[in-house]
């Protein structure tokens, strides 16, 4: 909904051209009762009476103007989403209806975007808009190190631990794995891979990528090794679940039995190892849980990745015993990473 800034904005005249507006644009796409879109361009026509400079109002007009070009108005909605995107370069909703014009080329569209998000990075939508394009453009394959530039850059703006969803990049991806890129498609999903094995909750990662096939990947040997551990991180998970059964019942024992059974099956996934140490201290028996932290350092993955698992044993000092470094070791190993 666009947000009008205009001085006059709590005029009459502006607050029912507002009305009007979110009544029509509240019937999407298929704009079925076209009666809505009537009454609003009319009451826009209206406000912009007491307000012909407002480049808010303008738009608004513009956008109803396209749904009712099938009606016989006159159109000069691009004229006005130009004009708009002159006075305000980093103001997103005149270039995203510009995008719905027949008229602007696929060549144009690209340029748009890139031109949104030069003026304003912040713009979310912009990328996927920008990204989805480049992918599907006739020269896709030369776009690969652009499209790679702006999904990393997407994710500076979205990161992985807000709530999204990874189509974009998966279409990136497919359709430059489609043309034979098969090393630029890895580069567009290495990034979720490497997020999803240092996440608890890695739900975006596992629910969109364990539809895709990582034998595809074979070609790009690391890639694809990561990729399979990610897969087994998702799954695998069944004494985990039956473990947290037992401990809200009580039955720590048999819970702890379940998570060494967990990371007997799935050593992949790293946050069993915190858990059942958690689980040992709590049952007075530090031996075993000092035993689980050595295992877990033991694993082979990065520092980052096991350093962002360590801070889940919580205080580590609670696993120190006499004779043993491996607190120290922790400590150590993880000092200088962030």
């Amino acid at each position: 909904m666009l947000a009008l800034a205009s001085s006059a904005w709590g005029q009459p005249a502006i607050v029912e051209a507002r009305r009007q507006y979110t009544a029509c644009n509240e019937q999407g796409e298929g704009l079925v009762d076209l009666a809505p879109c009537r009454k609003a361009f009319v009451a826009i026509n209206r406000a912009m009476r007491s307000a012909p400079a407002s480049l808010e109002l303008s738009v608004m007009y513009g956008s109803v103007e396209s749904m009712l070009e099938r009606l016989g108005y006159a159109a000069d909605s691009e004229r006005r989403f130009r004009a708009a995107i002159r006075a305000r370069p980093d103001w997103p909703e005149p270039y995203y209806q510009l995008l719905k014009n027949p008229s602007v080329t696929p060549a144009e569209q690209i340029g748009l975007m890139r031109q949104l998000i030069r003026r304003n990075p912040k713009a979310e939508d912009a990328y996927g808009e920008l990204i989805t394009r480049l992918s599907i453009a006739d020269d896709a394959a030369n776009n690969a190190p652009e499209i790679i530039r702006m999904c990393a850059a997407y994710r500076t703006v979205v990161p992985f631990d807000k709530p999204s969803n990874l189509e974009t990049e998966l279409f990136a991806a497919r359709s430059l794995h489609g043309l034979g890129r098969v090393e630029d498609a890895a580069a567009i999903l290495r990034p979720i891979v490497e997020h999803g094995l240092i996440s608890e909750s890695p739900i975006s990662a596992c629910a969109e990528l364990l539809s895709e096939n990582p034998e595809v990947f074979q070609a790009v040997p690391e890639f694809y090794a990561r990729f399979q551990r990610l897969r087994l991180f998702c799954t695998v998970r069944d004494h985990e679940s039956a473990a947290t059964k037992l401990i809200a019942a009580g039955k720590l024992r048999e819970a702890a039995a379940e998570f060494e059974l967990q990371i007997q099956a799935n050593p992949s996934y790293p946050f069993a190892f915190p858990k059942l140490s958690e689980l040992y201290l709590r049952m007075d028996r530090r031996a075993d849980a000092v035993r689980v932290l050595q295992e877990f350092l033991r694993r082979d993955e990065s520092r980052r990745a096991k350093c962002a698992t360590l801070r889940e044993f919580g205080d580590l000092e609670r696993y120190r015993v006499p004779d043993d470094s491996t607190v120290d070791f922790a400590l150590a190993e993880c000092k200088d990473v962030k």
